[in-house]
C-alpha cells in the first residue's frame, strides 16, 4: 500500500473505530484477518492483510464465511482481545504501521504492519508514531534511488510519478501530501484487474475516484479478501482430495505388503501337499526340524517343519495357513478395488492454484467444487453470470445452504417453485440488470407462474434468506427482498443452458 494514501487510511479509520467493541476475530483465509466490531457509523468488519507489495486495511459491512472451525491463532487472538474496546489509534504511517490502543488495566496494543503480521504487545518501539520528515523537492526523491532510507513515505509510485510530471506540477503534487490535503482518492487498475489506491490521479490509465480513503480502500479490499476467501472455500474440498489421495495411496501401498504375505501363506498348500504325499515315510519320527521330500514334479524340496509338532501336524498346519490365506485374499480384493476406487477419486479433485485467477466476465464462469454433483440446472447470462437453479427440493435446499453470502437468491413471489442462486465472486461485483432479471425469469419458468405471460421474483443477497429449524426441504424465510417484475420467454432457458 502506498505510504501517503495509508496516511490517510489510518486518519479516518481513527474517526471510524475508537470506543468500538472488538466483538471477535476470525481468519477467514491464511493471512487475512477480521475483527468483528460493535456498532458504529462505519463498516463493522475490520480487515486487514499484511502483504509487501499488496496489503489490504479497510472497513466493510459484510463478513466473508468464515472456517467452521477457528484457527489455534484465531482462538490465541480471541484470549487477548475479545471484549476489549479500541480507545484510539496510532499512526506510523510512513513505515506503513499504525497501532489499536486497547482498552483495559494494563496499556497494549494492536500492531497492523502492512509489510509484517498483526501482533500483540504492551509496548510500542521507540519510534512508533514519531513525526515523520516532510517530503523534501523533487529533485532529490527522483534522483536519489535510496531516497526511501531516510524518507521512507518516498514510496516507488510517487517517485514514478514525479519523474512523469513537469517539475512545477511534481511540487505542487508534494505540497499537497505534505500539508495532508490530496485532491483526492484514486484506484488505478492494472491488466489484471487489479487495483492500487493512490492520493494522485494516474496517468493515461484507466482510474477510479473516491472522496474517502475508507471507500477506497474497500473497493478493492472487499473484492481482494472475499476473492481469496472464496478460493479457500473451493480449494477446501481439492486440499481434501490430496489428503484423501495420500491416505489411499499408503492403504494401497499396505494391503499390497498383506497381500504378498497372504500369498507366501498360501503357497505353503503345497508344503503340506508333500507331506501328506509323504507321510508314510515319517512314520514314527519326531522333533524334525525341516526334512527334504520329492516334489510333485520330482524335484526334492526342502520342507520346513515345527518340531514340537508330529509330520501329520505339520501337514495340517500348512493346509491351515492356506484356507486363512486364501479367505483373506478374497477380502483383500474387495478393499484394494475400494481403496482403488477412492485413489481415482480423489485423483480427480486434486490440484489448485494458491491464488485466486483474476476477476473474469469474457470467458463463462466455472461452476464452483461445492456446487458439482447436485441437482442443478446450469446456466450463463448475457453477461457472464453463472446462474445455477435446484431440480427438487434437496437441492434448492443446498443452493441456500453452500450460497456465499453475496450471491444472489431469487423465487417466485407467492408461488411454489425453485431457487435460483446468481454467483457473484465478492460483494463488490455489479451485476447488470439484465443479469438479474434473466435470473428472475429463470426462477419464474421453474414455478406454478410459468404458464403466465409475466410474473414478480423475489430478488434478495444470499445471507438474507435462511431456513428455518425443522423446516420442510425448500423451505426458507426472507428477511428482506426486491421484487422484479419479470416478462416469461419460453426460448430462454434453451438460450442461456450450458451446453
Amino acid at each position: 500500500m502506498e505510504a501517503a494514501f495509508f496516511r490517510h487510511l489510518v486518519i479516518e479509520l481513527a474517526q471510524a473505530i475508537p470506543l468500538r467493541r472488538i466483538e471477535t476475530v476470525y481468519e477467514p483465509a491464511p493471512g487475512v484477518w477480521t475483527l468483528r466490531l460493535g456498532a458504529g457509523p462505519v463498516g463493522r468488519y475490520l480487515f486487514f492483510r499484511p502483504h509487501r507489495s499488496a496489503g489490504l486495511l479497510f472497513l466493510s459491512g459484510q463478513s466473508p464465511e468464515n472456517p467452521a472451525q477457528p484457527s489455534a491463532k484465531a482462538m490465541w487472538w480471541r484470549k487477548r482481545v475479545k471484549n476489549r474496546r479500541i480507545t484510539a489509534v496510532i499512526s506510523d504511517w510512513q513505515r506503513l504501521r499504525a497501532a489499536l490502543v486497547l482498552s483495559g488495566s494494563a496499556q497494549e496494543y494492536i500492531v497492523l504492519d502492512m509489510r509484517g503480521d498483526m501482533a500483540f504487545t504492551e509496548e510500542l518501539a521507540a519510534d512508533f508514531g514519531q513525526l515523520p520528515e516532510q517530503y523534501p523537492n523533487v529533485r532529490q526523491i527522483v534522483d536519489d534511488p535510496d531516497i526511501f532510507r531516510t524518507i521512507p513515505q518516498a514510496s516507488p509510485p510517487l517517485r514514478r510519478r514525479l519523474s512523469n510530471l513537469p517539475p512545477e506540477e511534481g511540487q505542487q503534487l508534494l505540497d499537497r501530501l505534505n500539508s495532508g490535503r490530496p485532491e483526492a482518492f484514486f484506484i488505478h487498475f492494472t491488466g489484471q484487474g487489479e487495483g492500487k489506491a493512490l492520493c494522485w490521479k494516474p496517468e493515461d490509465v484507466a482510474s477510479e475516484r473516491f472522496d474517502s480513503a475508507l471507500a477506497a480502500a474497500a473497493r478493492i479490499g472487499e473484492k481482494r479478501v472475499f476473492s481469496l476467501v472464496e478460493h479457500r472455500r473451493e480449494a477446501a474440498p481439492r486440499t481434501e482430495g490430496r489428503r484423501k489421495l495420500k491416505r489411499a495411496a499408503r492403504t494401497l501401498e499396505r494391503l499390497k505388503a498383506e497381500t504378498s504375505r497372504l500369498e507366501d501363506m498360501l503357497a505353503e498348500k503345497e508344503l503340506g501337499m508333500v507331506l501328506q504325499a509323504n507321510l508314510y515315510r515319517l512314520e514314527g519320527a519326531e522333533g524334525l526340524r525341516s526334512v527334504r521330500l520329492p516334489g510333485p514334479r520330482g524335484e526334492e524340496l526342502d520342507v520346513p517343519l515345527d518340531p514340537t509338532r508330529t509330520p501329520t501336524q505339520n501337514m495340517q498346519h500348512y493346509f491351515h495357513r492356506a484356507s486363512r490365506a486364501a479367505r483373506g485374499l478374497e477380502r483383500l480384493g474387495q478393499r484394494m478395488a475400494e481403496v482403488s476406487k477412492d485413489l481415482s477419486q480423489a485423483a480427480a479433485t486434486e490440484g489448485a492454484s494458491e491464488e485466486p485467477a483474476p476477476e473474469r466476465r469474457t470467458e463463462r464462469s466455472p461452476v464452483p467444487a461445492r456446487f458439482r454433483g447436485m441437482a442443478v440446472a446450469v446456466f450463463d447470462s448475457s453477461d457472464g453470470f453463472l446462474i445455477l437453479r435446484g431440480k427438487n427440493a434437496k437441492a434448492n435446499d443446498q443452493l441456500v445452504k453452500r450460497a456465499s453470502p453475496f450471491d444472489y437468491w431469487l423465487h417466485a413471489a407467492q408461488a411454489p417453485g425453485a431457487h435460483v442462486l446468481l454467483r457473484r465472486d465478492h460483494p463488490s461485483v455489479e451485476v447488470p440488470e439484465r443479469s438479474l432479471r434473466e435470473a428472475a425469469a429463470l426462477a419464474a419458468l421453474r414455478s406454478d407462474l410459468a404458464g403466465e405471460a409475466a410474473a414478480d421474483v423475489l430478488c434478495v443477497e444470499a445471507r438474507h434468506v435462511r431456513k428455518p429449524k425443522g423446516a420442510a426441504a425448500g423451505a426458507v424465510e426472507v428477511d428482506s427482498s426486491r421484487t422484479l417484475r419479470v416478462a416469461l420467454d419460453p426460448d430462454l432457458e434453451k438460450r442461456l443452458a450450458r451446453g
